[in-house]
């Protein structure tokens, strides 16, 4: 919503209406609404640490010292901190003179000394609020400056008693004596714990403040010899007893990666249990390490302990912790600690730890809204009793105590297009269709054969080759009868990875037996194998250029027609068919006309890896080639690790999907209409101006090239290329021949019109049914698909709207929020909004309506596999593969690879 993003560059397009498409509903949002705010001048200070740099938690810490020092003043004048390095003066003129430097201690009983010196930066004035939420003004960095300083003081309570993460999370770990504990997570030593998370939000019209559930991973407290048997994959009794072997050297780092730094307790002094860092481990064992005792000599470790505390070392093969002080370094053996809670985990969890998390964190709309009602009333408590929060007229910021119930609009279902029929509106909402009785829009034909990576050779049960044969003709009989697709052989070739050899060896070896390339290789893998899954894919995709689809070992022993169809969904769109779309004029009452001339699609999509990861990010663009929009060809891009608000090589990756759309359609695309997934609120602006440039100029850097070869043709100056000069980038394809482009300005077709919308999926804000309304449900207690809501809580200027375009399976359903900033077509509200909720039905490989436009979805899958791809190629048996980086294969790009 707010947050610390630095300001937007220029005004969005205006909000050019509202829509009336659909059934009017009342829906209830977890917003509450504000009912005033100081309007006066604050004052902004840079905060400085005489320390230097300082963690977050650290610097928490100190402020809390400084507060203290302060002492009380009026209740009508506080001082809010961030957390980071500003601090806001919310009173009469500037801070008091002494509480610009002040020298306080680094924690509450701490010998050390630190010195808080603010300077003042900035007069901010909140009075420029409330003419932005009315619409009087357009977005500013004064009125994101006067936000943020709001938001900080709303958050600044809570933050010195809970435990904040991420951007306006908090949670609750009780105190140091009686410490909460969160939801175990299987026996992976995490757990699952709940929070809350809130914002301030400038609406139309007024403030609102965003309450939601917040779920965070966090290592468990407990045993440290328990998580190093964790981190190791080892059971607790190998490390234990005098003949235990000592740490390898790569296990020594991966348990200095995942423990230095965190603080433990002891156990090992009665009555007395001090807290300390981990500052390292030594690299002999506990046994070896000595150290001289005044007045006794030298002594080992373990004997130390066994005389002073009368504690026997029971793991001597285990490192001894090193603990820094001020006389220097002590070491205590790791089983006479025990990790404290409160540490994030920050890589990706096991799927054990998934699957938990799911089950844990997956609520329906009611109970969510009274858990987050239960947790508002435990942070409502700290900012009322700071005077900043609540529903009287003695709190700075004034709420009510209820969430705001607002109108909405739930569109009608499109009209699906199938082979051999129509999928009517009425069939497809609210909880998805299947595929009885329908045929895909069209098939193809595909020769293949069969990879056994779940034999003798792998771990898991093994799958026999009768078994895997019988579900291949489940495959093959039901794609002939339900999907118009052909695979042939009836009795294909199958080969058992053999114990030891690579996937890339096995793969090769079942192309020689069959003796030319099959157009695509059924793998059966052990179930949860992600490292194997990114080899097949990075070997059939990168190297050998064929189509592969995976299965799962547990599910061919008793397929089902509703797995066969999930499996055939995604290989007839591998093998360049199409599944189903929603004809253009599918509705003469909901028409969309953006698709009844040449147009393409695109989708932009950032991946990132592991934020304990060193591998760089991916960025994918995928482009509709037909005229229905269901086929896609996609770009990857390797880049800046964490990178997300720019991409490198757009210009690049959209010249060869308009190369590979005028070739496939004869045409230049007359509108283009841009789907950008991941952007933050604050960059907005930027991202749009650099990405609309990027895509400019491609298109005029192609046109001119097609321009400039059609000439030296037609004078004589050229022949025609070759294809070997097509391949090698030299040439241009001589298909884009055929379709001359547009005339070069100052004519007004030399560019196509443009729509650029951002999309963000992973919004904070839920709806539910309202208790006073019958707004329509469906399975889950959810609102029923096709939920827009663009009053009240969207941005008081911009053309901005939420659409809840999925049904609820389990949970709460999340709702993407969709940004329009250019729309050289005009759209009504009605009519963009309609085209994105049809193609949130046009995902080729679901019989639902997913959450996002299809093209956001493609994308983000497109840059999934890229990261596959990454993960693969580190793996010393695809090393040699590294140098022909990450677009697929020619013979794979021309299908929906990705899915």
């Amino acid at each position: 919503m707010i947050g610390n993003q630095p300001p937007m560059e220029g005004p969005l397009i205006p909000r050019p209406g509202f829509g009336t498409a659909g059934r009017p509903v009342k829906v209830m949002i977890n917003h509450r609404r504000v009912l005033g705010w100081p309007e006066g001048r604050v004052v902004q200070y840079h905060v400085e640490f005489s320390r230097g740099t300082v963690t977050k938690t650290l610097a928490r810490k100190i402020w809390a010292q400084w507060e203290r020092q302060r002492g009380p003043r009026n209740a009508r004048e506080r001082v809010a901190y961030d957390g980071v390095a500003i601090a806001y003066w919310f009173g009469r003129g500037d801070l008091p003179e002494e509480d610009l430097e002040r020298e306080v201690p680094l924690a509450e009983g701490s010998q050390q000394r630190v010195r808080v010196t603010l300077k003042r930066a900035a007069d901010v004035d909140l009075g420029r609020i409330r003419p932005f939420v009315n619409g009087e003004i357009r977005v500013s960095p004064d009125v994101m400056m006067a936000l943020s300083a709001l938001e900080v003081v709303l958050r600044h309570a809570p933050a010195q008693l809970f435990k904040p993460r991420g951007r306006g999370a908090f949670y609750d770990f009780g105190i140091d004596d009686n410490p909460t504990r969160g939801d175990p997570l299987g026996r992976t030593g995490l757990e699952l714990r709940r929070g809350l998370y809130m914002a301030l939000a400038a609406c139309q019209g007024g403030l609102t403040i965003n309450y939601d559930l917040s779920h965070g991973v966090y290592v468990a407290p407990g045993s440290l010899v328990e998580e190093i048997a964790r981190l190791l994959g080892v059971a607790v009794h190998h490390l234990k007893g005098p003949n235990a072997r000592t740490l390898t050297p790569p296990q020594m780092d991966t348990i200095k990666k995942h423990l230095c730094g965190r603080q433990v307790q002891m156990t090992h002094r009665h009555g007395q249990r001090p807290k300390k860092k981990i500052f390292g481990f030594t690299e002999q064992r506990v046994a070896d390490v000595t150290f001289t005792l005044e007045g006794a000599g030298e002594t080992t470790v373990p004997a130390f302990f066994l005389q002073m505390y009368n504690a026997r070392v029971e793991f001597p093969s285990l490192p001894a912790i090193i603990f820094r002080g001020r006389l220097g370094d002590c070491y205590v053996p790791i089983e006479f600690t025990t990790l404290l809670p409160g540490k994030p985990f920050l890589g990706l969890p096991p799927p054990e730890a998934i699957s938990e998390i799911v089950k844990k964190a997956t609520v329906k709309p009611e109970q969510r809204f009274r858990e987050i009602e239960r947790q508002i009333q435990n942070i409502a408590r700290v900012n009322k009793d700071a005077g900043v929060l609540g529903d009287d007229n003695h709190c700075m910021i004034r709420v009510e105590n209820r969430f705001m119930v607002i109108p909405g609009r739930v569109l009608p279902a499109p009209r699906l297009a199938y082979g051999n029929c129509f999928a009517e509106p009425a069939e497809l909402a609210p909880n998805g269709w299947n595929l009885r009785g329908k045929q895909f829009l069209s098939g193809a034909m595909a020769t293949v054969a069969l990879l056994n990576l779940a034999g003798p050779a792998d771990a898991g049960r093994p799958v026999r080759e009768a078994d895997f044969r019988s579900f291949y003709q489940q495959m093959q009989v039901y794609a002939a009868e339900q999907c118009r697709c052909t695979l042939e052989p009836d009795h294909p070739i199958v080969v058992e990875r053999r114990h030891d050899e690579a996937i890339l060896d096995a793969m090769r070896r079942l192309v020689h037996l069959v003796g030319e390339p099959p157009g695509l290789i059924v793998v059966v893998l052990a179930d949860g194998n992600k490292s194997r899954y990114n080899q097949v894919k990075a070997a059939g995709d990168l190297v050998l250029g064929i189509a592969t689809q995976c299965v799962q070992a547990q599910k061919i022993q008793r397929a089902n027609p509703q797995y066969l169809a999930n499996v055939l969904t995604k290989v007839n769109v591998k093998i360049t068919a199409t599944n189903q779309y929603v004809p253009v004029n599918w509705s003469l009452a909901n028409r969309v006309p953006f698709l009844s001339v040449p147009a393409m699609i695109v989708g932009i999509d950032v991946s990132h890896a592991a934020p304990d990861s060193a591998l760089p990010s991916i960025a994918a663009m995928v482009a509709s080639m037909n005229p229905s929009a269901t086929v896609f060809r996609a770009q990857l891009s390797a880049q800046a690790a964490r990178q997300e608000h720019t991409i490198d090589q757009l210009r690049d990756m959209a010249k060869k999907l308009l190369t590979e759309f005028i070739c496939a359609n004869r045409a230049w695309p007359r509108r283009i209409l841009v789907l950008r997934d991941g952007v933050s609120e604050g960059m907005l602006t930027y991202v749009t101006r650099v990405e609309m440039n990027a895509l400019r100029t491609a298109y005029a850097e192609l046109s001119a090239a097609v321009r400039a070869e059609i000439t030296a043709i037609a004078r004589g100056d050229l022949a025609a290329a070759t294809r070997d000069e097509v391949a090698d980038g030299k040439r241009l394809d001589p298909d884009l021949l055929v379709a001359p482009p547009p005339p070069p300005p100052p004519h007004p077709n030399a560019q196509p019109k443009y729509v650029y919308v951002i999309v963000t999926k992973r919004t904070k804000t839920r709806f539910a049914p309202s208790r006073d309304d019958r707004t329509p449900i469906d399975k889950s207690g959810n609102v029923v698909a096709g939920l827009v809501v663009e009053r009240e809580i969207t941005h008081p200027t911009h053309f901005e709207f939420f659409l809840q375009s999925q049904a609820g399976l389990q949970g709460t359903s999340v709702p993407a929020k969709y940004t329009v900033t250019v729309d050289e077509m005009g759209h009504t509200p009605d009519e963009l909004q309609t085209l994105l909720f049809s193609l949130c039905f046009t995902f080729q490989r679901a019989t639902r309506s997913i959450s996002v436009p299809a093209p956001v979805r493609y994308a983000h899958l497109a840059a999934t596999r890229g990261m596959a791809y990454l993960a693969a190629l580190r793996d010393p048996e695809m090393a040699d593969q590294q140098r022909n980086g990450i677009q697929p294969h020619n013979n794979v790009a021309g299908g929906m690879f990705f899915m």
